[in-house]
């Protein structure tokens, strides 16, 4: 059942268009009108408008689900999630195509894909965190949470379940 507040969204940037937007600001950059800080809502939307930072991105008029928030722009569970068991290479443990809901079993560490594409001009660099209910229920990000300037592509971010049931998003 689809969220009403997520069918209300508008794409301002699609995958595409981020794509062209990143290959052009690459080519020739300018200067932007944004402070050397953390920035606003406001900021974020210049940013991802001129340099297709992130794509795709949505923006829902100040709606409660709008993924833009004050500060920040919302990600959300990607395609895919692995985890790995006894060898060395990932087992895929999430598909989105299938599956309803990601479970992070107990006491695991799964990645998880960002829905989100990448494409962050080098003078910006960006930070990325957990909604701070899924912390108070056990779940924590992995560490070094930066994204470095010039980065160009999909997360897959570490998830650390610290509880001893399983935890479904």
């Amino acid at each position: 059942m689809a969220d009403v507040a997520v069918s209300k969204e508008r794409e301002l940037v699609s995958r595409s268009r981020g794509k062209r937007l990143a290959e052009a600001w690459a080519k020739m950059p300018k200067k932007l009108d944004i402070p050397d800080t953390l920035l606003t809502s406001d900021h974020i939307v210049k940013l991802v408008e001129q340099t297709g930072a992130i794509s795709p991105f949505y923006f829902s008029n100040g709606l409660r689900k709008d993924r833009l928030k004050k500060a920040a722009y919302e990600g959300r569970i990607g395609t895919k999630a692995f985890i790995f068991r006894d060898s060395n290479s990932p087992n895929q443990i999430f598909d989105s195509s299938k599956d309803e809901f990601l479970k992070v079993p107990k006491n695991s560490i799964v990645f998880v894909e960002c829905d989100l594409d990448f494409r962050i001009p080098d003078f910006v660099a960006l930070r990325f965190n957990l909604q701070i209910q899924h912390v108070h229920r056990g779940l924590l990000l992995g560490t070094g949470p930066l994204i470095d300037p010039g980065f160009w592509g999909k997360l897959c971010i570490p998830l650390h379940n610290l509880t001893d049931e399983d935890y479904e998003i």
